[in-house]
């Protein structure tokens, strides 16, 4: 309480410094929530796109479709769709 112990118009002045660091801080910590979740639905988005892809691939391969529509379809290369099935084939054994 030092803000006390000052003269009248110091402590005003010394209140009104105050006031504005926490403002600013509170301004600060809203910004990065803010942030961080606008990251965080990014993140959210581009995952979730991406296991749409898998499985547009994996029905895909079930149903015979070829690597090249397949590629078209999910803007995967080839060898990155035959990475895949390879990858899926061995996780399930």
């Amino acid at each position: 309480m030092l803000w006390k112990q000052l003269p009248p118009n110091q402590n005003s002045a010394a209140m009104t410094w105050i006031e504005e660091a926490f403002e600013g801080y509170q301004r600060g910590i809203e910004q990065g929530i803010e942030q961080g979740l606008e990251k965080g639905k990014a993140q959210g988005l581009d995952l979730g796109i991406t296991l749409q892809k898998l499985e547009i691939i994996r029905k895909g391969i079930q149903n015979h479709i070829s690597l090249s529509i397949l590629s078209t379809l999910t803007g995967y290369s080839e060898s990155e769709i035959q990475r895949i099935v390879e990858e899926e084939a061995l996780n399930k054994h």
